[in-house]
């Protein structure tokens, strides 16, 4: 077991931001904004997950750029 951190050690290590996303809210937008014709093999409708897998690749790519 390692030796717990100090509070100046913790303080000095930078932090990543975490982001909690209200996924409901894209997943329902993308359901709707996208057209019908997305679909998997099967026939499946897939704009849900289309959209917001590029929302989330949007989020990754703006929070990158801060």
């Amino acid at each position: 077991m390692s030796a717990p951190e100090s509070a100046s050690q913790a303080a000095a290590t930078p932090k990543q931001p975490a982001y909690l996303v209200d996924a409901s809210v894209y997943v329902f937008r993308a359901w709707f904004s996208m057209p019908d014709s997305f679909t998997d093999h099967a026939g499946r409708p897939t704009n849900a997950v289309y959209g917001f897998a590029r929302f989330l690749c949007e989020l990754v790519e703006q929070t990158r750029a801060d």
